[in-house]
């Protein structure tokens, strides 16, 4: 797989929704189980990419303070975007660190590293998730394997997938202009309609997805990670405790004699329960 690719990390939103946990903190720095979300995603594009463009914007010196400039070994570049002007336009700002293919993903979602390569293994693409709750995403209506459009949170919809906000796309995507939007912002999935007006673009189904909209999500988010770690147990486990299933016990975390704990569970450091 070639891993000289550029990945774009929308990191810039507001996260009006999840006030007041983000009143002094970005989004993609809420934590689930040890880590911001942020520092999740940048996790899976270990391996797989050269560099990481983030578009920072609501408190963004905070991103900057927390990553640096490198992430393990990937090359951080930040662009700031001033003004919340939407998707589209955050997107755009990364062009002049763009040669031609690039990697897109919403920095505040939690993706899965195996859907990300089968993304990149399949040019140009898009990530689509199942979901019953469409009217909060973009809706795919699809031709076979081709994507013909995406429509924005619709009432109603026969399609139960969805645009999961993670592409792999030619520079070219920007080539096209694109309005405001009612709502007064420039719309990333506008970029992608113009796009599929003219050229091919498939779609690739997820596995495994974790959309953040809204606070509660925070616990999807910790249920989703738990899924995908294996048991560890770096803390201390006292005489006659029974742990089934997926359990992580930090260290300095104490499991007290006579426990018994069916995962999936997340002990963080210097609990004692």
């Amino acid at each position: 797989m070639d891993t000289k690719i550029k990945a774009v990390v929308l990191a810039a939103g507001k996260g009006m929704r999840f006030r007041p946990l983000t009143n002094n903190r970005p989004k993609p720095l809420l934590k689930t189980l040890d880590r911001a979300i942020l520092d999740h995603n940048l996790n899976q594009l270990n391996g797989l990419v050269d560099e990481i463009v983030l578009v920072i914007g609501y408190l963004g010196e905070t991103i900057k303070n927390t990553f640096g400039s490198s992430y393990k070994g990937i090359k951080i570049h930040y662009i700031e975007q001033n003004s919340p002007r939407g998707t589209g336009d955050a997107a755009r700002m990364a062009l002049p660190r763009i040669k031609d293919k690039f990697l897109l993903l919403n920095g505040d979602d939690l993706y899965d590293k195996n859907d990300i390569k089968k993304v990149l293994a399949q040019f140009p693409s898009v990530l689509l998730a199942e979901t019953k709750n469409h009217s909060n995403f973009g809706v795919i209506d699809l031709n076979n394997d081709l994507v013909r459009g995406i429509v924005e949170k619709p009432k109603k919809s026969a399609s139960q997938l969805v645009n999961a906000g993670l592409y792999f796309l030619p520079k070219k995507v920007f080539d096209y202009k694109i309005k405001l939007s009612p709502r007064g912002e420039y719309e990333f999935t506008d970029y992608i309609n113009k796009f599929v007006e003219k050229e091919k673009l498939y779609w690739v189904k997820a596995g495994r997805w974790c959309p953040l909209s809204y606070p509660w999500n925070l616990f999807d988010a910790n249920e989703f990670l738990l899924a995908e770690g294996k048991k560890a147990l770096e803390g201390r486990i006292e005489q006659n405790c029974r742990l089934g299933g997926k359990i992580i016990v930090q260290k300095g975390a104490v499991v007290k004699a006579g426990s018994y704990f069916e995962g999936p569970i997340y002990i963080g450091r210097n609990a004692i329960v």
